[in-house]
């Protein structure tokens, strides 16, 4: 959607989209699903008003797209088409000449997507270079080296120019990276150490009907495995730790839901307030999936040694860190 070099510190005034889909399909319906807006009347208002072309001329809500057909909508600066960004980014964790590990708060996408060109991680990082870059004291070009969810908190990659980030994916590739996840969850596992091994792929249905990627447990999908260690257990809810040994989308919240644990919060898996009346002692319910980003073992791209990074939990983690009494 992006040209790789583009500075996401300065506001785009147009999305371009090739389209890649199997089959002829109405415009509005392609955007609706290309952008992830929740309104076809407002992808609608946008084509009437003559803000979206299709391979350079006017195009109409229902004419047909095809595969490879190029698309761009103007956007408005502080219109619709942009998400502002929450919590600001607080300062890094770790950060050399090469690389930086932001702890990114809940609540923030990393990388621009469908209808949030601005706000997210990335738009933040680049901003932060974009004065170093004008001087030309050195041209810093953030590329993320791996994703977290919108709502997970924690430790993030970053690295500076391209080429770092082509070493570091080769490292994750090789099963050279080491994440590990602090996640609360529903209810009292019965070992106290145990590993989910549970192919993972997508639910097509569920996308196709609430409009966004939650991954499940399928016989078809990918090989994943979850190593899971259990800190403290306070009848209704454990809080545990989650070392994920292969990095399918979604791998922990859909392999602690199908081992019957999902994490507190995640309504996607399972998570919900009735389950939350067995709670005593922690006032609300929580407001996202909690899920952190706690350790990124990581080897260094230029000189090899193992760099450990750790992010400590945010304050929505603190109520279930202190073991409570049974009311």
């Amino acid at each position: 959607m992006f040209p790789p070099s583009r500075d996401l510190s300065i506001p785009c005034g147009s999305l371009d989209l090739v389209a890649r889909i199997t089959r002829r399909e109405r415009l509005d319906l392609y955007l609706l699903r290309a952008l992830g807006w929740k309104s076809r009347a407002r992808v609608q208002k946008l084509i009437h008003l003559e803000r979206v072309s299709v391979n350079d001329a006017g195009a109409k809500p229902a004419q047909r797209v095809a595969n490879g057909d190029r698309i761009r909508i103007l956007l408005t600066p502080g219109g619709e088409a942009l998400l502002p960004g929450s919590a600001a980014l607080p300062p890094p964790l770790w950060e050399d000449p090469y690389l930086l590990c932001a702890n990114k708060p809940a609540g923030r996408l990393v990388h621009p997507v469908g209808r949030a060109v601005g706000g997210t991680i990335l738009n933040e990082i680049h901003a932060r270079y974009r004065g170093c870059n004008a001087r030309g004291l050195r041209h810093v070009v953030p590329k993320l080296c791996h994703r977290l969810d919108r709502d997970t908190s924690g430790v993030l990659l970053i690295a500076k120019n391209t080429e770092v980030r082509r070493t570091l994916q080769r490292a994750f590739e090789s099963d050279r990276v080491h994440k590990e996840y602090l996640a609360v969850v529903h209810g009292a596992p019965s070992s106290a150490g145990f590993d989910i091994d549970l192919p993972i792929g997508l639910d097509p249905e569920q996308a196709q009907r609430e409009g966004n990627r939650l991954a499940k447990v399928a016989a078809g999908g990918r090989p994943a495995l979850t190593r899971v260690r259990v800190l403290l257990v306070a009848g209704a809810f454990s809080v545990v730790r989650c070392d994920a040994i292969t990095g399918r989308q979604n791998q922990i919240r859909a392999h602690l839901a199908a081992c019957g644990h999902p994490i507190l919060g995640d309504a996607g898996y399972g998570s919900s307030r009735e389950r939350w009346s067995e709670v005593r002692g922690v006032p609300t319910f929580p407001a996202r999936p909690l899920l952190h980003s706690a350790l990124l073992r990581f080897p260094h791209p230029l000189w090899g040694y193992t760099i450990a990074v750790s992010a400590p939990p945010p304050p929505d983690f603190a109520p279930f860190l202190v073991p409570i009494s049974a009311s």
